[in-house]
């Protein structure tokens, strides 16, 4: 009877101990749980970081190289148009400097015969008329040098129509000597002549002062009263 006991109460220790034991490593197990839960639940965030990370960084390489280029394209488009500039000047003030050259010859001849007021001189009759003793001889357009294709064309125009002018006013004079009836004086004839010619005298001036100003040329002060 004794020995059923004491087999009784080593039964009931062992099965304490074994519930014991077993709660023991329940209440371990459920104290893991959340940090295991952590763990995979940041696991998602990190995979995707990997995956973008590289997305990011060809996207902004290929932003940087798309800048870059733009950039490069602006710089080449401003260089070039800075040549195309300096060249259109260079062009202008070679082919301005012959032009003015040209108008100067050309205002120094129209002057002379603005200042002409004629002699008197024997005629096969015997009889004292009065005739020019001055005329303009202007200089080949021809031989001036450069791309006239940098000037304006009304400029241009204006320009090669001096010498047209010359020889319309020529023909003018003509007439208006045989319309006149104050043979052999001419006063008449002389006073038109150098009333058209001064005209055409300015207008070298004026022509010569606008191709400066457009070709970037200096210019004196007292030009205009020469």
């Amino acid at each position: 009877m004794k020995k059923l006991t004491e087999k009784g109460v080593t039964l009931v220790l062992l099965g304490c101990t074994s519930c014991v034991a077993d709660a023991a490593t329940h209440e371990g197990m459920q104290g893991l749980e959340p940090a295991t839960t952590m763990i995979k639940s940041t696991q998602p965030v990190a995979d995707n970081l990997q995956i973008w990370v590289p997305v990011f960084s060809a996207f902004i390489g290929g932003l940087m190289a798309i800048a870059g280029g733009i950039v490069t394209q602006w710089f080449i488009a401003r260089k070039e148009k800075n040549e195309k500039v300096q060249k259109l000047a260079s062009d202008r003030a070679f082919i301005g400097a012959g032009l003015i050259l040209y108008l100067k010859e050309c205002r120094y001849q129209f002057n002379l015969v603005a200042s002409d007021s004629g002699e008197y001189r024997n005629q096969a009759n015997e009889e004292m008329v009065r005739i020019p003793t001055r005329h303009a001889q202007l200089p080949d357009i021809s031989d001036i040098e450069g791309d006239w294709a940098v000037l304006p064309g009304e400029l241009l125009l204006r320009i090669r129509q001096l010498s047209l002018r010359q020889q319309s006013t020529e023909r003018y004079l003509e007439v208006e000597r045989d319309v006149h009836d104050d043979y052999p004086e001419n006063a008449s004839y002389f006073r038109e002549r150098r009333a058209r010619y001064r005209h055409l005298s300015e207008e070298c001036a004026e022509l010569e002062k606008e191709i400066r100003a457009l070709c970037d040329l200096p210019g004196k002060k007292n030009e205009s009263s020469e």
